[in-house]
């Protein structure tokens, strides 16, 4: 920046030259007084003129000498002052002049008359003119095309420099347009400075700054463009929004949140969640819980999480809360989306019931057509001729074919609402696959295809639901079969790799068009040729095969080429389960069939006679409930639609009668699957949907019907060690005392006793008075460390002693007793077991002895 010379703060070469100047006076008028003297004095001091003179001259000299050794030193000390001094404002305008050119803020210097006298390097790059073209010119000047911020014309007489000069007051931060020689607009944000004199009010000159803000107001501008857009989609979303600081301070509410929780103007002012969250917890049901949902996400400040509510009036809402970050991590807080589900629910409900519905009037009289033709396929009522055999063929084929495509649809809206259930346990997979294969069998004949099961391993295990496995299995199975050649090779292969078991199945149809891979595992998708579309099917075959295998933690992929397609399913590999030793399935006498619909129940009545079961029909609750007021039965079929009442209330009542609370119930019906969702855990109960399998029918029963064994024991140890070996044929509950045993006597139905002697608060034989008054008493078998007589107490079926009775006798002493157990009244398995004296050996019924050596 250039300014006036700074004026001199020490004497200059002109002082020392006065100095000089004026010692030569002096000198001069000594020389005249002399002369005068000479003149004027007498004859008296002629003789001494020369003497005098002399003396004058010494006496001046001496003085001049004097002033010259004061002066001379004080005149150098001078100039060598004024010498630093101007080397000081030299450096100093060096300094400053330096400062102001590096500085990145443009700096202009104006007179008073508005002139610009000097500016930085700076204030030329911003203003896009030189040095040359800046000086002299004014803020007047119209070549300036300055705006204000609003965009519209700014005078230059309203400069921010121009209004200094006539006020004498500073500007800061004011915004202005400048519009550079290139037609650029540049936008700066410009302070003024006042430079005035001492005891002057009027400024002599202003000294003004500017930034260019082009980019900040850019972003500015971008950054309200957003925000309004961002406020404008919030208002529009049919979701509440809320944002929260770290402190709980409410930075945003959209309308839709204030409408949905009915907040007043007070609250929307306080704008905190101190006062916001009681507002709304007024107003759902299970505050507490909902409070302590919240709560765990703010703490938790990088946690999401989502979850549903209810208020009060009925409405259901679900809310999403996810952390806001910054692009540097920096936590600005967390936001809530709410959104209102109670129109969804209900659709969702109407959709439900309409299934329900639809299944059921499809699924039961195909139950009965599927279920009489097998029977008569099969012979059981009698030979039928060979023609009307190939029509029975045909009809049972496309029974089952109708029954497959109702099956998919049901699988795929359960796994869409994710309804459906899944049993997980260890499974082994080679048994699988060959059930798979064995069911194939007959599809593959008919198309002419083979089928080549290659297990690398013989044994793999994986936690699995064994039938959604199986249906897994079934589905790649017939897709690869339906799309093979005749005369074509469906290969289906077992491997283990890196923790995970590999099933392959491939085929060598013609592989699967390029532009319908991409559909491959949507809904209802099928490849779009014509030869394609002859294959049949639903196309809901693959998703429901990935949804299956991703529900049990796996993962399913392709391979397909002209020649051929492998699909590979994937699943977490565990350890094989301990080996089975003995499997004894006690089968129950009496099944009490509950069915309106005749065909079906006398289809049921025929598969429960041929497994060996006692079965009793009725169609109505109130037949039912006459035939268990008179009559012990051991499992119950049940349908949920009847003539005089639903299914699940008669569920209730036989849970809430203590003559059936115990009894196992399997629920055979269309609507299965949705009454399970929406019953509360009923233990006991079986689900089967319509149409069903004999074998699954059968399952259900020895299922609900597993032996329950009281075990009266006090050591924890032998508890699980005895669970553990039993856990083949029985289910055992534990009690470690007499009385936590007479509880479980009166509130649970047991089909075996294994009592222990010695117990904290007295003996075991303490608990065969409360034994024998049961309705049913279970077969008490005493399992003990002491001794005891050959004689058996009354109401004691075994007698055995810890350390003499191995494992394996134990199992099959307590497998023998249950089948004994089922036994009627009076029969002869029911008798107490024989001890003999001498050796201890156990005899007991159907030949079995047991012997402690």
């Amino acid at each position: 920046l250039s300014t006036a010379p700074v004026a001199a703060i020490a004497p200059t070469n002109r002082d020392f030259r006065a100095i000089e100047q004026r010692i030569g006076g002096l000198v001069g008028e000594l020389d005249n007084a002399v002369w005068r003297a000479e003149q004027t004095t007498s004859d008296l001091f002629v003789a001494q003129q020369g003497m005098a003179r002399k003396l004058l001259l010494l006496v001046l000299g001496g003085l001049i000498l004097v002033a010259l050794t004061i002066v001379l030193p004080t005149a150098r000390r001078i100039r060598r002052e004024h010498q630093f001094a101007l080397e000081q404002n030299r450096e100093s305008e060096q300094r400053y002049g330096t400062l102001v050119a590096s500085l990145a803020e443009g700096v202009v210097l104006q007179l008073a008359d508005g002139t610009i006298q000097a500016c930085n390097a700076s204030a030329e790059r911003i203003l896009g003119l030189s040095a040359d073209q800046l000086m002299g010119r004014t803020s007047v000047d119209p070549r300036w095309r300055a705006l204000r911020g609003d965009g519209s014309d700014f005078p230059g007489s309203e400069h921010p420099a121009m209004r200094v000069l006539r006020s004498g007051e500073p500007l800061a931060n004011v915004t202005m347009g400048i519009r550079k020689p290139d037609g650029s607009l540049t936008w700066l944000a410009v302070n003024a400075q006042p430079l005035t004199r001492p005891a002057e009010s009027a400024p002599y000159a202003v000294v003004t700054s500017f930034f260019d803000i082009t980019e900040q107001r850019r972003i500015a501008n971008e950054l309200r463009y957003q925000k309004t857009l961002l406020e404008c989609l919030s208002e529009a979303a049919p979701d509440g929004i809320l944002v929260v600081s770290p402190d709980r301070r409410w930075l945003y509410v959209n309308e839709r949140f204030a409408q949905m929780w009915h907040l007043s103007d007070a609250v929307l002012a306080a704008a905190n969640s101190a006062v916001g969250l009681p507002a709304v917890l007024a107003m759902v049901q299970e505050p507490e819980q909902v409070r302590a949902g919240i709560e765990a996400l703010y703490r938790t400040p990088d946690a999401s999480g989502s979850a549903q509510l209810r208020t009060y009036d009925g409405r259901s809402f679900e809310y999403f809360s996810a952390p806001v970050r910054g692009g540097d991590g920096s936590n600005y807080g967390r936001v809530w989306f709410y959104r209102d589900i109670t129109d969804r629910e209900a659709v969702d409900r109407a959709k439900r019931d309409f299934v329900s519905m639809v299944s059921h009037e499809l699924r039961t009289p195909l139950t009965s057509i599927s279920g009489a033709l097998s029977i008569v396929a099969s012979g059981t009522v009698g030979a039928i001729p060979q023609r009307a055999q190939h029509m029975v063929d045909i009809a049972a084929k496309n029974s089952q074919r109708l029954i497959r495509l109702i099956n998919d649809v049901l699988d795929s809206e359960k796994i869409g609402s994710e309804v459906m259930s899944f049993a997980l346990q260890p499974v082994e997979v080679v048994p699988l696959v060959v059930q798979a294969l064995e069911e194939q069998h007959a599809y593959a004949a008919s198309l002419g295809v083979s089928m080549v099961f290659e297990p690398q391993l013989d044994q793999l295990w994986v936690e699995a639901d064994s039938d959604r496995l199986l249906q897994v299995l079934t589905n790649l199975l017939s897709n690869a079969l339906k799309f093979s050649p005749p005369g074509g090779l469906v290969r289906l292969a077992l491997n283990a790799e890196r923790g995970m078991a590999r099933i392959t199945v491939s085929d060598k149809g013609p592989g699967i068009p390029l532009e319908f891979q991409p559909r491959l595992f949507e809904k209802f998708a099928q490849a779009d040729s014509s030869d394609r579309r002859r294959k049949g099917g639903t196309g809901l075959g693959l998703n429901i095969t990935r949804a299956i295998v991703e529900r049990l933690g796996g993962q399913i992929s392709y391979a397909t080429s002209s020649s051929g397609t492998s699909f590979f399913v994937d699943l977490p590999l565990v350890v094989a389960p301990p080996p089975a030793r003995l499997r004894v399935v006690a089968m129950p006498q009496q099944v009490l069939i509950c069915e309106d619909d005749p065909a079906i129940a006398e289809l049921m009545q025929r598969i429960a006679d041929n497994a060996g079961f006692r079965t009793t029909v009725v169609n109505s609750a109130a037949q039912l409930r006459h035939k268990v007021a008179l009559q012990r039965f051991d499992c119950l079929l049940l349908d949920l639609n009847l003539p005089d009442g639903s299914g699940e209330a008669l569920i209730a009542e036989l849970r809430a009668n203590q003559r059936t609370e115990q009894l196992p119930i399997v629920v055979v019906s269309a609507r299965a699957t949705a009454a399970q969702v929406q019953l509360p855990a009923v233990p006991g109960v079986l689900w089967i949907e319509k149409p069903f399998l004999a074998d699954h029918l059968l399952s259900a029963v020895n299922q609900g019907t597993r032996p329950q064994i009281l075990h009266v024991e006090d050591d924890a140890d032998i508890v699980r060690i005895t669970a553990s070996v039993l856990s083949e044929v029985a289910d055992l509950r534990a009690s470690g005392s007499i009385a936590a045993a007479r509880a479980m006597l009166r509130s649970t139905h047991l089909d075996a006793i294994l009592l222990d002697l010695t117990l904290p608060d007295g003996s075991g034989y303490e608990l065969l008075a409360d034994i024998r008054v049961l309705a049913n008493p279970p077969p008490v078998v005493v399992f003990s460390v002491e001794d005891q007589s050959a004689v058996l107490p009354e109401g004691v079926t075994a007698l055995l002693v810890k350390s003499r009775t191995s494992n394996q006798q134990l199992l099959r002493i307590i497998a023998d007793v249950l089948v004994m157990g089922r036994q009627p009244p009076g029969s002869l398995g029911n008798k107490p077991i024989k001890v003999f004296t001498g050796p201890r050996c156990i005899s007991y019924p159907n030949n079995i002895t047991a012997c402690s050596l």
